[in-house]
This record gives C-alpha cells, structure tokens and sequence, in this order.
C-alpha cells in the first residue's frame, strides 16, 4: 500500500513540475509566442492598373489565406518570416498611426491598402494609399514586409 502511495505522490509530483515547464514548439521562434492564437493581421490591397482586389489573413501560426483576384496564394510562412511581421507589426502598433492615411485627392491607379492588425487583444484597422507622404516610416515598412512575405 506504501509504494502505491509513493508511485502515486511521485507521478503527482511529475504532473506538477511538467506544468511549470517552458514548452516552445520546434522551429517556432519565442518572439512570436506572445501573440493571441488566431488571426494577427487581414490585409487589404485594392487598385492598380490590373484592378487587383485581394485579401491576405495571417494567423499567430504563420498560416496565410488569400482570396480574391490577383496574384496571392495560400501560405505557411517561417518562423523567421513570422519574427519579421511580428516585429513590423508592433513598431507600427507602437508609432500610434492614425485610422486613415487617405489624401483628398486619391488620383492615378495607386494601390489602397488597409490593414486590420490584432496584437495583444487590441485590434486597430488602417487604411492608406500607395506613396502618401504623411505615412509613418513604420506603416512604410510593414506595407514593405508585406509585400516582400506575400509576393
């Protein structure tokens, strides 16, 4: 009866100071952990000569979803590529960008992009044109790491 108490407190024991253990996923880089699970980021892209209209949904998993018409795919981006977009994702959260970045005049086939990013349970929808000049250098480089993950 002693030694089945004894297994029993043992594998108690194990049960507890696995709970406590610090489980990071192969291959999956702990700089992109502190995001909510599901989607990070819905992308917009309208306009162009081609009159393209697509979207891409990014998940916390790396896991991309195109719709619409133009030249995007489905995707699994890297953990590297996740760091990347994550880091880019909250210099523009922490550049305090505006809701808009449309001009009056929204002349000569410019892409219209808007992004809904979702970082720490807040969620904030911009929109902006190609070649604005009162963009945010940080709103300037994530529409750059976007189009280089996603094209």
């Amino acid at each position: 009866m002693r030694a089945i108490q004894r297994s029993l407190i043992g594998v108690l024991i194990l049960i507890g100071l696995a709970g406590c253990a610090n489980l990071v996923q192969p291959g999956v880089s702990p700089l992109v952990s502190p995001v909510s699970n599901g989607v990070i980021l819905r992308y917009q892209r309208v306009g162009g000569m081609g009159g393209f209209d697509e979207t891409w949904t990014i998940e916390s998993s790396g896991r991309v979803t195109h719709t619409g018409r133009g030249s995007g795919t489905d995707r699994q981006l890297t953990p590297d590529q996740m760091t990347q977009l994550i880091a880019a994702l909250r210099a523009a959260k922490r550049a305090d960008l505006k809701d808009s970045y449309i001009p009056e005049n929204t002349c000569c086939d410019r892409f219209a992009h808007t992004l809904t990013i979702t970082l720490d349970g807040l969620t904030q929808t911009v929109m902006t044109l190609d070649a604005v000049p009162d963009e945010p250098p940080a709103l300037t480089n994530l529409l750059v790491t976007l189009g280089d993950l996603l094209r």
